[in-house]
């Protein structure tokens, strides 16, 4: 998330006073991320992880089946993140 709050001070967005659920709507707005609602539900599905003690194996296999799921739309993601750096710094001025 670091990245692409980077993204929106490059683009001269004040974000340092918005709530995290704002930022993620911001980046959906402007295009920059595909759905808010799917990142803070892969969030919530890591901070779910992360704090499972290990006796609920059958909460713990549901996270990982979601956790699979959701890896998948990880890697478009980070190809878009990619091509969006790539023109950003293109731009000149930006380094």
């Amino acid at each position: 998330m670091q990245v692409r709050l980077t993204q929106l001070k490059l683009l001269g967005e004040q974000v340092e006073s918005l709530s995290y659920i704002d930022r993620l709507n911001l980046l959906e707005k402007l295009g920059i991320l595909p759905s808010a609602k799917v990142w803070q539900e892969m969030r919530e599905l890591r901070n779910h992880m992360i704090h499972e003690y290990p006796d609920k194996l059958e909460i713990i296999a549901e996270h990982l089946n979601q956790a699979h799921f959701m890896m998948k739309q990880l890697l478009p993601y980070w190809q878009d993140l990619k091509s969006h750096i790539e023109i950003m710094l293109a731009k000149p001025g930006i380094k």
